[in-house]
């Protein structure tokens, strides 16, 4: 393709300027030229896609990284993982403009649809969806948005196409791994992330803010007076509480990020793409849905369970993962200071100790 564009070029540089042939070569050359940006896209699209399996061989931080990579590679305003899940099509992942920012409102899930890929034109916009299509199944849908003026984004179907394949072949491969090292990356007891595959999440997300490419939210989670409520009321409840715990987090994270047990009743989110104000909200979000969890003891009575929230966010209070945490982690113990039960952020942290951090 690169000599014919450059056989057009020297024809069309000899061309009397404005003349039908010189207009015909013209448009020849524009769309060899647009033929070699969308390849070029399509490279670099796909060659992203590709390490979002090799940092994570799990399906839901695998579609998360899928996710944010294609919408950052083709600029487009929202992208969002559907998945079949016993049947049920529900969203494991997406990537979206912040709320700051006008875009289109998301869509609902995709119901009776067939293999066959759609292009939508919104009032606002435009709505690409795809199936995630293998050889014998549908494991789901991969829908994309781009602003009404990116008129190029129908030119570009082939493009969607490709990428929703790769994207398929990946997260075939992902539910492939995970059925065998479900054990390995997840805590036994509450099902969310363990320790270690948060750190490596992390470990990768900073990488992305070192590049000065996105946001980053860390929130730090403890819940209050555990021990004392474990020696009261024995471990079986203990174990009651981490799980109802672990899915209050869950839903409040939904796919906005990971949630993770960091260790004991200590827990972790991840948050990609997150400034300060989006952070803030899923924090508050998820203190709210701890505050629903409630123990009934066997002798009568309730006894409502609470928790302290801290949270830090790069690349304005660091970059490197340590620094992330232990930033949150002073704003955890700030909060856990002043009367436990709420969120507490970095400027709530004594700045000696802050300094310090």
């Amino acid at each position: 393709m690169s000599e014919n564009l450059f056989d057009k070029i020297l024809k069309w540089r000899l061309l009397p300027f404005d003349s039908p042939e010189e207009q015909i070569h013209r448009e020849a050359i524009a769309i060899s030229v647009n033929q070699l940006e969308t390849a070029e896209r399509e490279s670099l699209v796909l060659k992203r896609i590709g390490t979002a399996f090799n940092l994570h061989q799990t399906v839901q931080p695998a579609a998360l990284h899928a996710a944010h990579t294609i919408k950052g590679a083709l600029n487009l305003l929202s992208v969002r993982v559907w998945i079949y899940d016993n049947g049920k099509l529900v969203s494991i992942a997406s990537a979206h403009q912040s709320p700051s920012k006008p875009g289109l409102k998301p869509a609902q899930a995709p119901e009776k649809m067939s293999n066959m890929a759609i292009w939508e034109v919104w009032e606002d916009g435009f709505r690409a969806l795809l199936p995630l299509h293998l050889t014998d199944r549908n494991i789901g849908y991969l829908e994309l948005m781009a602003p009404r003026e990116q008129e190029k984004f129908l030119l570009e179907r082939s493009l969607h196409a490709t990428v929703a394949e790769q994207l398929a072949l990946v997260l075939q491969s992902a539910q492939l791994f995970e059925s065998v090292e479900l054990m390995a990356t997840s805590d036994p007891l509450t099902g969310l992330s363990n320790h270690r595959s948060m750190q490596d999440f992390l470990r990768e997300q900073c990488e992305e803010l070192k590049s000065g490419r996105k946001n980053l939210g860390v929130v730090m989670v403890d819940v209050d007076h555990f021990r004392q409520f474990n020696e009261a009321y024995g471990h079986d409840a203990g174990d009651f509480v981490l799980k109802s715990v672990a899915n209050a987090l869950a839903k409040a994270v939904g796919e906005k990020g990971m949630a993770a047990r960091y260790g004991g009743e200590e827990f972790t989110l991840i948050l990609p793409s997150a400034d300060e104000q989006l952070t803030e909200i899923v924090a508050l979000s998820a203190l709210d849905h701890i505050r629903r969890v409630v123990y009934h003891p066997k002798a009568g009575g309730e006894k409502p369970i609470t928790a302290s929230l801290g949270y830090s966010f790069g690349p304005q209070w660091g970059v490197h993962p340590q620094k992330l945490l232990k930033v949150a982690d002073n704003a955890l113990y700030a909060a856990k200071h002043t009367g436990r039960n709420k969120v507490c952020g970095p400027d709530d942290v004594p700045k000696e100790k802050q300094n310090a951090a």
